[in-house]
């Protein structure tokens, strides 16, 4: 629906530094992956790596805040 902020997975949130953002992400706990559209920025992040570690995923998580980041301030 329009006015939802999760659909088939993908979660739907807006900020104003980074416009509208679209997310996924998954693991079977041997890998982890995540993907963020930025569709008002033209700009996506897909973070990958071959563990799925509590460790691992939130050093991805912060990997893909810190690229968010870095677009933004280049707006």
């Amino acid at each position: 629906p329009a006015d939802a902020d999760y659909a088939m997975g993908w979660g739907i949130l807006e900020d104003d530094r980074h416009g509208r953002l679209l997310s996924h992400a998954g693991s079977n706990t041997k890998w982890y992956a995540q993907v963020v559209v930025a569709p008002d920025r033209d700009f996506t992040v897909l973070v990958v790596t071959n563990t799925g570690t509590d460790g691992a995923v939130e050093f991805m998580r912060s990997l893909t805040q810190d690229a968010l980041d870095l677009i933004a301030e280049a707006y």
